[in-house]
């Protein structure tokens, strides 16, 4: 009989939430810059530059949600060395 490897489910649970939540985090960043690069094609840049500077420091903060949230997610890669191992070698990471 084969036994194929299954990682810990605790290990993909903490995954999958990390990936729903980085995913989450895109979307509203989307939201947030898409009516200002509409605005830009439009030609009212003076508009959406205003706009931009009105959400500078929220997109920030979601661009460092985000590392974190890799990181994260890194981390519960490496719990499962070959799991770890599987990902290096679908992204083609060292």
């Amino acid at each position: 009989m084969v036994r194929l490897w299954k990682p810990s489910g605790v290990v993909l649970e903490k995954i999958k939430q990390f990936a729903t939540l980085r995913e989450r985090m895109i979307v509203t960043q989307k939201r947030l810059i898409t009516p200002i690069n509409d605005l830009r094609d439009a030609g009212q840049n003076q508009m959406a530059d205003l706009l931009f500077k009105s959400i500078k420091k929220s997109i920030t903060a979601i661009d460092a949600g985000l590392k974190r949230i890799e990181v994260k997610i890194m981390e519960c890669l490496k719990e499962v060395v070959c799991l770890y191992h599987f990902f290096s070698l679908m992204t083609h990471n060292t």
